[in-house]
């Protein structure tokens, strides 16, 4: 049958990359290491052609070039979120009489969202078949906890005063003073730090954004972390990092449709992610009262 226009390929990855940057917090509470050579994928195209409601992991071994504080490289895990969508051969036709109205993205909008959820999830909740740590479940400090009766949505306590008590617990010993630090909040406590301060213009947003470098950019809405938790942090590469083998792509291995008529897409990205420090992380946990 040929090849896929570039034009459909170009309206699939828009779709996939728009979708898939919506939703992604994790890639902006780590930083970004040095990129990784390309490598072989193990999750073969067949494994992704049916969607299944979350991506599939595959995993593979690398040596990045950094040094690990014994002087020998670094080996890391690359992790790779993958996830397929079809099209049906009339699309194609349909293509060439009317344009891209003939398409639907919406399956490739949700390729690109389970990706992202998946490399979130693990950024924020670690993969234990790669021996990858996440920042904030496998985080060493013990948990600020706020007291019963003193949750954000259920008295007149400011939440920027909690902020400030976990900051001055997590610098407390100054192990990292000189790193910037950033907050990430589930989104019902992110929520309430929109409220507004009685008898103000202001919310309790305004003031807490003041105890970050880069104000609001400093602070994240991560459903990946649950309604009433939270997770304050340094930031840095010494602290944790993501090195990029591919960052997020989208393309068909086969053009020609199988005996269904459909064309099967790939959408995929392969990343590692590396915890240094673990004890540069500090869960924030019953910000707000869940109970109905």
């Amino acid at each position: 049958m040929g090849d896929i226009p570039g034009s459909i390929t170009n309206f699939y990855r828009l779709k996939v990359i728009k979708a898939y940057k919506a939703p992604l917090m994790g890639t902006l509470a780590i930083a970004k290491g040095v990129d990784l050579l390309p490598g072989t994928r193990t999750v073969t195209g067949d494994e992704v052609q049916y969607p299944e409601g979350k991506a599939k992991r595959g995993y593979r071994v690398e040596t990045v070039p950094r040094e690990s504080g014994e002087k020998i490289p670094k080996t890391v895990t690359v992790i790779e979120h993958t996830h397929g969508f079809s099209m049906h051969k009339k699309e194609l036709y349909a293509y060439a009489r009317m344009g891209e109205s003939a398409l639907n993205g919406t399956s490739a909008g949700n390729s690109g969202r389970l990706v992202a959820e998946s490399l979130d999830d693990v950024i924020f909740n670690g993969d234990t078949n790669a021996q990858a740590k996440g920042i904030f479940a496998d985080a060493s400090l013990t948990p600020y906890d706020v007291d019963s009766g003193k949750e954000w949505n259920t008295t007149a306590l400011a939440p920027d005063q909690v902020i400030v008590e976990a900051i001055t617990e997590l610098s407390g010993d100054g192990k990292y003073d000189g790193l910037p630090m950033k907050l990430c909040l589930g989104p019902a406590a992110y929520n309430n730090l929109l409220k507004r301060i009685p008898q103000t213009q202001a919310t309790y947003m305004d003031f807490v954004a003041k105890l970050f470098p880069n104000g609001i950019k400093d602070i994240m809405k991560v459903a990946r972390l649950g309604n009433d938790k939270g997770l304050l942090h340094y930031f840095g590469e010494d602290i944790a990092e993501r090195n990029i083998e591919q960052d997020i792509e989208t393309y068909t291995n086969n053009p020609n449709p199988d005996k269904d008529n459909k064309i099967y897409w790939n959408v995929d990205t392969y990343q590692a992610i590396d915890v240094h420090k673990l004890d540069a992380f500090l869960p924030l946990t019953n910000l707000v009262d869940l109970t109905p």
